[in-house]
């Protein structure tokens, strides 16, 4: 009788005892996003290339605009110049165009120089916007193509002292004005972070201009550089 009492006791207690906590399901583990590559940062002479591109645009724009207010001046000029009435039968003559730009070439020049000597450089490469080319040729129109650059050097438009410099060095080739403009385009070659291009162009003046002041320098600054 006691070890049926005891049995009975033993499954109820058995009976009564909390059930075992069941642990929650485990919830999967969420993959860590992968975070963005991040953009390679650009570099001091990168940036200073960049803006060297965009300030040689911004001198290429401003230049088209001052040759366009030209060529409006000169339209409404000749427009209040122009007579009211015309007469069917007689032909209106045409404007003037090369021999008027020649004869004109020395007082051209005549200005251009005084207002490069009085600092008004931005007035000067405006009097000889034409002369990029070197014109005809001449003494003249060579020294006008040398001022132009000369004035553009003076306002920091490297791009337009490196196309006019390279022009004026090939065509004019034996000036003795040819090693200077080169100088002046390895100058502001070396400016615009092009320090090979500027290396080659100071050993093409040594190479092509050897007893010149400006290969001299341009000894001085390989070395230096």
């Amino acid at each position: 009788m006691n070890r049926l009492s005891l049995t009975a006791l033993a499954l109820a207690t058995a009976a009564c005892a909390t059930p075992p906590t069941t642990p929650p399901p485990r919830q999967p583990e969420t993959p860590p996003i992968a975070s963005s590559l991040p953009y390679p940062e650009t570099t001091a002479n990168e940036q200073f290339e960049q803006l060297a591109i965009q300030v040689s645009r911004l001198e290429n724009q401003v230049a088209e605009l001052h040759e366009r207010v030209e060529q409006l001046e000169q339209r409404i000029a000749a427009s209040a110049k122009r007579p009211t009435r015309v007469r069917v039968n007689k032909p209106i003559a045409p404007p003037f165009q090369g021999s008027l730009k020649t004869e004109n070439a020395p007082s051209l020049l005549e200005k251009a120089q005084q207002q490069y000597r009085a600092q008004q450089y931005q007035a000067a490469t405006a009097t000889l916007r034409e002369a990029d080319s070197g014109g005809d040729g001449s003494e003249t129109a060579q020294k006008s193509m040398f001022l132009l650059l000369q004035a553009h050097q003076k306002l920091n438009h490297c791009q337009s002292v490196i196309n006019i410099g390279q022009r004026y060095a090939t065509r004019f080739s034996g000036s003795l004005n040819a090693p200077e403009a080169l100088s002046l385009v390895a100058q502001c070659q070396w400016r615009i972070q092009q320090q090979d291009i500027a290396r080659d162009t100071w050993r093409k003046i040594i190479q092509q201009y050897p007893k010149s002041s400006a290969a001299a320098r341009a000894r001085n600054q390989i070395h230096k550089k």
